[in-house]
Formats: C-alpha cells, sequence, structure tokens
C-alpha cells in the first residue's frame, strides 16, 4: 500500500493512505502471491511441528532448533501476512487498529529477527557436529539447546513488548495532545 506523506504541525509524519483495492491489478496479484505463499508457508511449518511432534526419533537438539523456527515462521505467516498485509492490500486500508497493528508488526519482525540469530545457532550446532562430535551431547544437547533458545526469544519478546507500550504510549499521548490543541483551538475561534 502506498502512502502520501505530509507534514504536520508537531514535527511528525502524518500518513494519508492512497486507496488501492482488489480492482486495482497490481493489489490484486500481490495480495494473491501473499496468500499463495502464506498457505505454502503454513503447511510446510505446521508438517515439521507435526513430524517432530508425532516421530521420537526426530526429537533431537538439532530439530528443537528446528521446530521452533517453525513455529516462529507460522506466527509471522499467520499474523503479518495473511491477517494484516492481504487484507490491507486488497482493502486499501487496514483492518484493525493502529496500536493492534503495531503490535503485530512489532512481535513479527522482532520474533523473525530471533529466527534469523538462530541461523547462527545451527550454523554452531553443525559446526560442532562435524569437528567436535565427542563434545557434542554436552555442548549441543536438549538442555544446552532449550536454554539458548529461552534466552534468545525471551530477549526479543522483552525487548520488543517494553519498546511497543513506550511507543504506543506516545501515540496515544500525541493523540491526546492534538485532540486539546484543536479544543483549544475551536474555542478560541468561538469566543472571537
Amino acid at each position: 500500500m502506498a502512502f502520501n506523506f505530509s507534514e504536520v504541525s508537531d514535527g511528525g509524519v502524518e500518513d494519508t493512505p492512497m486507496v488501492y483495492n482488489y480492482k486495482d491489478p497490481a493489489s490484486f496479484f500481490a495480495s494473491m502471491l501473499m496468500i499463495v505463499n502464506g498457505i505454502f508457508g503454513l503447511v510446510c511449518n505446521t508438517f515439521i511441528v507435526y513430524i517432530f511432534i508425532k516421530e521420537r526419533k526426530e526429537r533431537t537438539a538439532f530439530n528443537v532448533i528446528c521446530m521452533v523456527r517453525a513455529i516462529v515462521n507460522f506466527y509471522v505467516l499467520t499474523t503479518n501476512h495473511l491477517a494484516l498485509f492481504v487484507p490491507m492490500t486488497l482493502l486499501g486500508k487496514p483492518i484493525v487498529s493502529k496500536a493492534l497493528e503495531t503490535w503485530a508488526i512489532c512481535m513479527s519482525n522482532s520474533l523473525y529477527m530471533a529466527n534469523e540469530y538462530l541461523t547462527v545457532v545451527i550454523a554452531l550446532n553443525r559446526f560442532i557436529s562435524l569437528f567436535f562430535p565427542l563434545y557434542y551431547a554436552k555442548l549441543c544437547g536438549m538442555k544446552p539447546t532449550i536454554g539458548i533458545l529461552l534466552v534468545m526469544y525471551l530477549y526479543r519478546i522483552g525487548a520488543v513488548t517494553k519498546e511497543t507500550i513506550n511507543y504506543t504510549d506516545r501515540m496515544r499521548k500525541d493523540r491526546t495532545r492534538r485532540v486539546l490543541q484543536n479544543d483549544t483551538i475551536k474555542k478560541t475561534i468561538y469566543r472571537l
């Protein structure tokens, strides 16, 4: 979705959406690609989690990393792609409040960033399994792996929660300040 940006008096930027909807071929095509990609990703990630849960022999530390990554991908695809961006692209406007949209996007981006950090964890896991196989059980066993995952994801969730609470509070205060300013201006005009 494209935006026209216009300066507002408080120095911030107010966004005015240009309405694109399902009648616009580019928006429709983009939405269809997001739907196909999202559904394909959901199916693949669901299979990864299903196989991990059903097959006992697949419950290794490496596969725990892969399963956590699949769960986070599932969340990102569901919240960002299918629940927010597809309706926004088809309808030309968000279907949820700005606060909820902010929370969903910030949390998804933060968790997706943690998934990128997981790439390093996977590389270390494979490096240790290839070059230090005698120490693999100690360094990359179930407990160390789950500990690393917990610390990493709890940090990302905590950081984004703190930042998003601060941002939404500022957003609410700015909106209240603008309403009060507008009321003051209206009262001043009526007095004249």
